[in-house]
């Protein structure tokens, strides 16, 4: 999966989670479990109102 160029300037907070879940995904007859991560990035001026970031 090619990755897209983030703006990182237009980032103004960033916090990544780590899922202590495991996800499943399966190709064929083969099964691989791996850990999940959440990212949540806001973009804002003042701190006061956000709104998502397009990453």
């Amino acid at each position: 999966m090619p990755y897209r160029s983030v703006s990182s300037h237009k980032i103004s907070q960033a916090f990544v989670e780590f899922q202590s879940v495991k996800s499943v995904g399966g190709l064929g007859d083969c099964r691989r479990y791996t850990w999940g991560m959440a990212l949540l990035a806001v973009e804002t001026i003042d701190f006061t109102f956000f709104r998502d970031a397009n990453v």
